[in-house]
Protein backbone atom coordinates (compact mmCIF):
# COMPACT_ATOMS: atom_id res chain seq x y z
CA UNK A 1 0.00 0.00 0.00
CA UNK A 2 2.87 2.40 0.80
CA UNK A 3 4.49 1.72 -2.59
CA UNK A 4 1.20 2.33 -4.38
CA UNK A 5 0.71 5.63 -2.57
CA UNK A 6 4.27 6.79 -3.33
CA UNK A 7 3.95 5.96 -7.04
CA UNK A 8 0.71 7.90 -7.31
CA UNK A 9 2.08 10.90 -5.40
CA UNK A 10 5.18 11.09 -7.60
CA UNK A 11 3.16 10.81 -10.82
CA UNK A 12 0.56 13.34 -9.66
CA UNK A 13 3.28 15.80 -8.66
CA UNK A 14 4.88 15.54 -12.11
CA UNK A 15 1.54 16.27 -13.79
CA UNK A 16 0.70 19.10 -11.38
CA UNK A 17 4.09 20.70 -12.09
CA UNK A 18 3.51 20.28 -15.83
CA UNK A 19 0.16 22.07 -15.67
CA UNK A 20 1.70 24.89 -13.59
CA UNK A 21 4.42 25.29 -16.22
CA UNK A 22 1.77 25.50 -18.96
CA UNK A 23 -0.04 28.33 -17.18
CA UNK A 24 3.23 30.15 -16.46
CA UNK A 25 4.21 29.91 -20.13
CA UNK A 26 0.82 31.27 -21.20
CA UNK A 27 1.09 34.20 -18.79
CA UNK A 28 4.64 34.95 -19.94
CA UNK A 29 3.61 34.85 -23.60
CA UNK A 30 0.49 36.99 -23.14
CA UNK A 31 2.18 40.34 -23.98
CA UNK A 32 3.38 38.82 -27.27
CA UNK A 33 0.36 36.77 -28.34
CA UNK A 34 -2.57 38.94 -27.27
CA UNK A 35 -4.91 39.96 -30.10
CA UNK A 36 -4.73 43.65 -29.20
CA UNK A 37 -1.05 44.19 -28.73
CA UNK A 38 1.66 41.60 -28.82
CA UNK A 39 4.70 42.03 -31.02
CA UNK A 40 2.91 44.70 -33.07
CA UNK A 41 2.75 47.14 -30.16
CA UNK A 42 6.50 46.71 -29.86
CA UNK A 43 6.80 48.15 -33.37
CA UNK A 44 4.72 51.18 -32.38
CA UNK A 45 6.73 51.70 -29.20
CA UNK A 46 10.01 51.44 -31.12
CA UNK A 47 8.75 54.17 -33.44
CA UNK A 48 7.87 56.35 -30.46
CA UNK A 49 11.29 55.87 -28.87
CA UNK A 50 13.07 56.64 -32.15
CA UNK A 51 11.02 59.82 -32.60
CA UNK A 52 11.66 60.99 -29.03
CA UNK A 53 15.40 60.35 -29.28
CA UNK A 54 15.54 62.24 -32.57
CA UNK A 55 13.66 65.14 -30.96
CA UNK A 56 16.04 65.12 -27.99
CA UNK A 57 19.02 65.32 -30.33
CA UNK A 58 17.52 68.05 -32.51
CA UNK A 59 16.39 70.19 -29.59
CA UNK A 60 19.40 69.31 -27.41
CA UNK A 61 17.11 68.12 -24.62
CA UNK A 62 17.74 65.57 -21.90
CA UNK A 63 15.31 62.71 -21.26
CA UNK A 64 14.39 64.34 -17.94
CA UNK A 65 13.55 67.71 -19.51
CA UNK A 66 11.58 65.93 -22.22
CA UNK A 67 9.49 64.16 -19.58
CA UNK A 68 8.85 67.48 -17.85
CA UNK A 69 7.74 69.08 -21.12
CA UNK A 70 5.51 66.15 -22.08
CA UNK A 71 3.96 65.88 -18.63
CA UNK A 72 3.72 69.65 -18.22
CA UNK A 73 5.75 69.37 -14.99
CA UNK A 74 3.63 66.41 -13.87
CA UNK A 75 3.10 62.74 -14.72
CA UNK A 76 2.70 61.82 -18.39
CA UNK A 77 -0.88 60.73 -19.02
CA UNK A 78 -2.22 59.12 -22.16
CA UNK A 79 -3.80 62.39 -23.33
CA UNK A 80 -0.61 64.39 -22.77
CA UNK A 81 1.47 61.73 -24.49
CA UNK A 82 -0.75 61.56 -27.58
CA UNK A 83 -0.95 65.35 -27.83
CA UNK A 84 2.84 65.75 -27.50
CA UNK A 85 3.60 63.05 -30.10
CA UNK A 86 1.11 64.56 -32.55
CA UNK A 87 3.03 67.86 -32.46
CA UNK A 88 6.41 66.33 -33.31
CA UNK A 89 7.48 67.10 -36.91
CA UNK A 90 6.50 64.35 -39.33
CA UNK A 91 4.86 62.12 -36.71
CA UNK A 92 1.27 62.62 -37.83
CA UNK A 93 1.97 60.45 -40.88
CA UNK A 94 3.60 57.62 -38.94
CA UNK A 95 1.41 56.56 -36.02
CA UNK A 96 -2.32 56.97 -35.60
CA UNK A 97 -3.92 58.05 -32.34
CA UNK A 98 -4.99 54.46 -31.67
CA UNK A 99 -1.45 53.18 -32.25
CA UNK A 100 -0.06 55.84 -29.92
CA UNK A 101 -2.54 54.79 -27.25
CA UNK A 102 -1.43 51.16 -27.58
CA UNK A 103 2.20 52.26 -27.30
CA UNK A 104 1.35 54.26 -24.16
CA UNK A 105 -0.36 51.23 -22.63
CA UNK A 106 2.88 49.27 -23.10
CA UNK A 107 4.82 52.14 -21.48
CA UNK A 108 2.41 52.21 -18.54
CA UNK A 109 3.80 49.05 -16.95
CA UNK A 110 2.06 49.71 -13.63
CA UNK A 111 -1.32 50.14 -15.29
CA UNK A 112 -2.05 53.36 -13.41
CA UNK A 113 -2.78 55.51 -16.45
CA UNK A 114 0.41 57.52 -16.21
CA UNK A 115 4.14 57.19 -16.83
CA UNK A 116 6.44 58.53 -14.14
CA UNK A 117 9.89 59.98 -14.64
CA UNK A 118 11.75 56.78 -13.77
CA UNK A 119 9.75 54.69 -16.23
CA UNK A 120 10.15 57.34 -18.91
CA UNK A 121 13.92 57.63 -18.45
CA UNK A 122 14.25 53.84 -18.55
CA UNK A 123 12.35 53.76 -21.84
CA UNK A 124 14.82 56.14 -23.47
CA UNK A 125 17.95 54.45 -22.20
CA UNK A 126 19.94 52.65 -24.87
CA UNK A 127 20.64 49.25 -23.38
CA UNK A 128 23.09 46.82 -24.94
CA UNK A 129 23.54 43.13 -24.28
CA UNK A 130 26.87 41.32 -24.38
CA UNK A 131 26.71 38.91 -27.31
CA UNK A 132 30.30 37.66 -27.02
CA UNK A 133 32.57 37.90 -23.97
CA UNK A 134 34.47 41.18 -24.29
CA UNK A 135 36.70 43.45 -22.21
CA UNK A 136 35.78 46.85 -20.79
CA UNK A 137 38.76 49.25 -20.84
CA UNK A 138 39.45 52.67 -19.39
CA UNK A 139 40.16 54.47 -22.70
CA UNK A 140 38.53 54.83 -26.09
CA UNK A 141 41.68 53.61 -27.84
CA UNK A 142 42.32 49.90 -27.44
CA UNK A 143 46.09 50.31 -27.56
CA UNK A 144 47.44 51.45 -24.21
CA UNK A 145 44.10 50.98 -22.48
CA UNK A 146 43.76 49.15 -19.17
CA UNK A 147 41.23 46.35 -18.89
CA UNK A 148 38.75 47.12 -16.11
CA UNK A 149 37.09 43.72 -16.29
CA UNK A 150 35.59 41.15 -18.65
CA UNK A 151 31.91 41.40 -19.48
CA UNK A 152 29.98 38.12 -19.30
CA UNK A 153 27.70 36.72 -21.98
CA UNK A 154 24.16 38.19 -21.79
CA UNK A 155 25.30 40.90 -19.36
CA UNK A 156 23.54 44.26 -19.75
CA UNK A 157 25.21 47.66 -20.17
CA UNK A 158 23.77 51.15 -20.65
CA UNK A 159 25.17 53.30 -23.45
CA UNK A 160 26.51 56.62 -22.17
CA UNK A 161 27.90 58.15 -25.37
CA UNK A 162 27.36 57.59 -29.08
CA UNK A 163 29.63 54.87 -30.55
CA UNK A 164 32.79 56.12 -32.28
CA UNK A 165 35.69 54.48 -34.08
CA UNK A 166 39.04 53.78 -32.50
CA UNK A 167 41.35 56.11 -34.50
CA UNK A 168 44.11 53.49 -34.70
CA UNK A 169 42.33 50.19 -35.23
CA UNK A 170 39.07 51.42 -36.74
CA UNK A 171 36.99 49.39 -34.26
CA UNK A 172 33.57 50.74 -33.33
CA UNK A 173 33.73 51.50 -29.59
CA UNK A 174 31.20 52.81 -27.09
CA UNK A 175 31.32 54.23 -23.59
CA UNK A 176 28.89 52.33 -21.40
CA UNK A 177 27.94 51.54 -17.82
CA UNK A 178 27.59 47.95 -16.60
CA UNK A 179 24.26 47.35 -14.88
CA UNK A 180 25.77 44.61 -12.71
CA UNK A 181 28.21 46.78 -10.77
CA UNK A 182 27.92 50.31 -12.19
CA UNK A 183 31.43 50.22 -13.65
CA UNK A 184 31.96 52.57 -16.62
CA UNK A 185 34.36 52.11 -19.49
CA UNK A 186 34.82 51.58 -23.21
CA UNK A 187 33.70 48.46 -25.04
CA UNK A 188 34.17 47.25 -28.62
CA UNK A 189 30.77 47.02 -30.32
CA UNK A 190 31.92 44.89 -33.24
CA UNK A 191 35.23 43.56 -34.53
CA UNK A 192 36.87 44.07 -37.91
CA UNK A 193 35.88 40.52 -38.87
CA UNK A 194 32.20 41.18 -38.13
CA UNK A 195 32.04 39.71 -34.62
CA UNK A 196 29.20 41.43 -32.72
CA UNK A 197 30.31 41.89 -29.11
CA UNK A 198 27.34 44.07 -28.17
CA UNK A 199 23.80 44.00 -29.58
CA UNK A 200 20.93 46.37 -28.92
CA UNK A 201 18.68 45.01 -26.20
CA UNK A 202 15.10 44.57 -27.33
CA UNK A 203 12.51 43.79 -24.65
CA UNK A 204 10.26 41.98 -27.14
CA UNK A 205 13.07 39.76 -28.38
CA UNK A 206 14.18 39.03 -24.81
CA UNK A 207 10.63 38.04 -23.88
CA UNK A 208 10.38 35.91 -27.01
CA UNK A 209 13.52 34.01 -26.02
CA UNK A 210 12.08 33.51 -22.53
CA UNK A 211 8.85 32.08 -23.95
CA UNK A 212 10.73 29.79 -26.34
CA UNK A 213 12.79 28.48 -23.43
CA UNK A 214 9.58 27.91 -21.45
CA UNK A 215 8.14 25.93 -24.38
CA UNK A 216 11.33 23.87 -24.56
CA UNK A 217 11.14 23.16 -20.82
CA UNK A 218 7.48 22.23 -21.21
CA UNK A 219 8.28 19.71 -23.88
CA UNK A 220 10.87 18.10 -21.62
CA UNK A 221 8.57 18.07 -18.60
CA UNK A 222 5.71 16.60 -20.64
CA UNK A 223 7.91 13.84 -21.98
CA UNK A 224 9.21 13.08 -18.49
CA UNK A 225 5.69 12.84 -16.99
CA UNK A 226 4.43 10.70 -19.84
CA UNK A 227 7.41 8.34 -19.67
CA UNK A 228 7.07 7.99 -15.90
CA UNK A 229 3.38 7.08 -16.09
CA UNK A 230 3.84 4.69 -19.02
CA UNK A 231 6.78 2.97 -17.30
CA UNK A 232 4.91 2.47 -14.02
CA UNK A 233 1.74 1.28 -15.77
CA UNK A 234 3.83 -1.22 -17.74
CA UNK A 235 5.45 -2.45 -14.52
CA UNK A 236 1.99 -3.01 -13.05
CA UNK A 237 0.43 -4.60 -16.15
CA UNK A 238 0.19 -8.02 -14.48
CA UNK A 239 -1.30 -6.63 -11.24
CA UNK A 240 -5.07 -7.09 -11.26
CA UNK A 241 -6.10 -6.56 -7.66
CA UNK A 242 -5.17 -4.75 -4.50
CA UNK A 243 -3.76 -1.22 -3.92
CA UNK A 244 -1.30 -1.42 -6.83
CA UNK A 245 -4.12 -2.36 -9.20
CA UNK A 246 -6.05 0.73 -8.06
CA UNK A 247 -2.90 2.82 -8.48
CA UNK A 248 -2.50 1.52 -12.04
CA UNK A 249 -6.01 2.75 -12.87
CA UNK A 250 -5.30 6.14 -11.31
CA UNK A 251 -2.03 6.42 -13.23
CA UNK A 252 -3.85 5.73 -16.48
CA UNK A 253 -6.33 8.47 -15.54
CA UNK A 254 -3.42 10.97 -15.54
CA UNK A 255 -2.89 10.37 -19.27
CA UNK A 256 -5.55 12.83 -20.50
CA UNK A 257 -4.10 15.60 -18.29
CA UNK A 258 -0.64 15.02 -19.74
CA UNK A 259 -1.97 15.02 -23.31
CA UNK A 260 -3.97 18.18 -22.61
CA UNK A 261 -0.83 19.91 -21.34
CA UNK A 262 1.13 18.79 -24.40
CA UNK A 263 -1.64 20.06 -26.66
CA UNK A 264 -1.65 23.41 -24.83
CA UNK A 265 2.11 23.68 -25.48
CA UNK A 266 1.59 23.07 -29.20
CA UNK A 267 -1.20 25.64 -29.35
CA UNK A 268 0.90 28.24 -27.53
CA UNK A 269 3.81 27.61 -29.90
CA UNK A 270 1.46 28.05 -32.88
CA UNK A 271 0.15 31.33 -31.43
CA UNK A 272 3.71 32.57 -30.98
CA UNK A 273 4.59 31.71 -34.59
CA UNK A 274 1.42 33.47 -35.79
CA UNK A 275 2.21 36.54 -33.67
CA UNK A 276 5.75 36.66 -35.07
CA UNK A 277 4.30 36.54 -38.59
CA UNK A 278 2.02 39.49 -37.83
CA UNK A 279 4.98 41.28 -36.29
CA UNK A 280 7.05 40.80 -39.44
CA UNK A 281 4.23 42.16 -41.59
CA UNK A 282 3.82 45.16 -39.30
CA UNK A 283 7.56 45.88 -39.35
CA UNK A 284 7.54 45.91 -43.16
CA UNK A 285 4.44 48.08 -43.16
CA UNK A 286 6.06 50.49 -40.69
CA UNK A 287 9.21 50.68 -42.84
CA UNK A 288 7.08 51.49 -45.90
CA UNK A 289 5.12 54.18 -44.06
CA UNK A 290 8.31 55.77 -42.75
CA UNK A 291 9.96 55.71 -46.18
CA UNK A 292 6.87 57.28 -47.74
CA UNK A 293 6.94 59.98 -45.05
CA UNK A 294 10.62 60.65 -45.79
CA UNK A 295 9.86 60.82 -49.52
CA UNK A 296 6.99 63.23 -48.89
CA UNK A 297 9.18 65.45 -46.75
CA UNK A 298 11.87 65.44 -49.45
CA UNK A 299 9.27 66.23 -52.10
CA UNK A 300 7.86 69.05 -49.98
CA UNK A 301 11.33 70.51 -49.59
CA UNK A 302 11.91 70.34 -53.35
CA UNK A 303 8.57 72.03 -53.97
CA UNK A 304 9.47 74.78 -51.50
CA UNK A 305 12.67 75.43 -53.45
CA UNK A 306 10.74 75.37 -56.74
CA UNK A 307 8.18 77.80 -55.34
CA UNK A 308 10.99 80.18 -54.34
CA UNK A 309 12.52 80.03 -57.84
CA UNK A 310 9.12 80.54 -59.47
CA UNK A 311 8.35 83.46 -57.17
CA UNK A 312 11.64 85.16 -58.05
CA UNK A 313 11.02 84.55 -61.77
CA UNK A 314 7.52 85.99 -61.51
CA UNK A 315 8.86 89.08 -59.73
CA UNK A 316 11.46 89.57 -62.49
CA UNK A 317 8.79 89.06 -65.14
CA UNK A 318 6.52 91.63 -63.52
CA UNK A 319 9.37 94.14 -63.38
CA UNK A 320 10.21 93.46 -67.01
CA UNK A 321 6.60 94.00 -68.09
CA UNK A 322 6.38 97.18 -66.06
CA UNK A 323 9.58 98.54 -67.62
CA UNK A 324 8.48 97.50 -71.09
CA UNK A 325 5.26 99.42 -70.64
CA UNK A 326 7.21 102.49 -69.49
CA UNK A 327 9.54 102.19 -72.49
CA UNK A 328 6.58 102.04 -74.84
CA UNK A 329 5.22 105.27 -73.39
CA UNK A 330 8.63 107.00 -73.26
CA UNK A 331 9.58 109.78 -75.71
CA UNK A 332 13.16 108.43 -75.73
CA UNK A 333 14.76 110.94 -73.37
CA UNK A 334 14.72 108.59 -70.37
CA UNK A 335 15.55 105.30 -72.13
CA UNK A 336 18.99 104.98 -70.56
CA UNK A 337 17.62 105.50 -67.05
CA UNK A 338 14.87 102.93 -67.64
CA UNK A 339 17.33 100.33 -68.94
CA UNK A 340 19.63 100.87 -65.97
CA UNK A 341 16.72 100.36 -63.55
CA UNK A 342 15.89 97.08 -65.31
CA UNK A 343 19.49 95.85 -64.85
CA UNK A 344 19.49 96.73 -61.14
Amino acid sequence: KFVAQRLLEEATQLVDDLETMVQTAKDTAEPLTSEKGGFIVGVYLSGVVAALKSHMKTENKSAKSLHEAMGEAGPVTEAKFVAFMAKLPGQSDLLSEEQLKLAFARMDIMGGGEVGEEQFLDLLRTRLMVNTVVAMTDTMAVKGGKTLRKLDLAEMVEQIEEPTKDPDLGLLRVKAKAEKDGKEGYITVCGNQGTAYLVTYDAESALERKVEQALQDLMGAGGKAQKYVETKVDELKNVHKGPLSETKALLLALGPRIREAQQARKQLKAKLVEAKGRHKEEVEKDKKVRQEAIDRQAADKIMEEVDKVVKVAEEHAERAIELAQKLAKSDGSDVDDLLKSMEA
